[in-house]
């Protein structure tokens, strides 16, 4: 496992670098071996485009902070959010929210469309926890 911080990585290269070595890593195809120069172009697009959203994010992340960040970028995942009952979720007070789908859409959907924005993290930035 890379101990290697994202906030390293804040040009499109070397993200592009750093998550084809992650991919690389987690296939099994770690070294310079045949099958990873066969698979690892296979990746490039996927990687780059992925990449170019992350850096997309930040940056706005950056500017409108997390809650209007993702607000940004989730019509680029879904056609639309519906939210039901965001009147019965406390105002103050301990609050546990939890996503029922692995990944990060969810996450995103729950963060922007709360109208609390308070976290362990501080007023804007949500506690989030995947595939537990």
């Amino acid at each position: 496992m890379t101990t290697t911080s994202l906030q390293e990585y804040t040009d499109l290269r070397s993200l592009r670098r750093f998550l084809t070595e992650e991919i690389s890593v987690a296939l099994g195809l770690s070294g310079a071996g045949p099958v990873r120069r066969a698979f690892i172009p296979l990746l490039w697009m996927p990687i780059h485009l992925f990449s170019k959203m992350g850096i997309w994010f930040d940056e706005q992340v950056s500017h409108f902070g997390f809650c209007e960040a993702a607000r940004r970028l989730l019509p680029r995942f879904v056609e639309d959010i519906e939210t039901a009952n965001r009147e019965v979720i406390p105002i103050e007070g301990p609050l546990i929210v939890a996503a029922n789908h692995p990944g990060t859409v969810d996450s995103l959907a729950q963060t922007f469309s709360s109208s609390r924005k308070t976290s362990s993290m501080g007023p804007d930035f949500p506690t989030m926890f995947s595939n537990l």
